[in-house]
């Protein structure tokens, strides 16, 4: 399986209730949020549901581990860190994201945030907006 990062762009301001709660269950609730998900049947239907309000691609295990590395949260809206892994009896971050895309553990399982709170991109947003570009300008902008 492959793992997908979907970024959410827009607000929900003036959005069809189907729209919204599809971006509910994609756990993307604001704007700039994020998210890491394997490939599903149903995820390409809800991805062009919700297709005006995210952007989504393909992402690679070192780009992922790196996102979880850097904005991963826990509980209580604490840090993600290899002490919190090693205690879910998993061997860092690369090992993470390998059992994600197998589909062999969930995030919400592990207590991990299923999301990520990034900022806004630097220099704005591209005109052609691709997904792997825009988390690139999104974690230049600070940790």
């Amino acid at each position: 399986m492959t793992l997908y990062v979907i970024i959410r762009i827009k607000g929900s301001i003036n959005a069809r209730h189907d729209v919204r709660m599809t971006l509910e269950e994609l756990n993307l609730r604001r704007k700039f949020n994020a998210t890491v998900v394997p490939y599903r049947e149903n995820l390409m239907g809800m991805l062009q549901r919700a297709k005006d309000y995210v952007v989504w691609g393909q992402i690679s295990k070192e780009e992922a581990a790196n996102l979880f590395r850097s904005r991963g949260r826990v509980s209580g809206w604490r840090k993600l860190t290899e002490d919190y892994l090693k205690s879910q009896n998993i061997n860092g971050f690369d090992e993470l994201v390998e059992l994600l895309e197998e589909g062999k553990v969930k995030l919400k399982e592990l207590g991990i945030k299923p999301y990520f709170a990034l900022p806004p991109p630097r220099r704005g947003m591209p005109k052609v907006i691709k997904a792997d570009e825009l988390l690139k300008r999104m974690m230049e902008n600070g940790n």
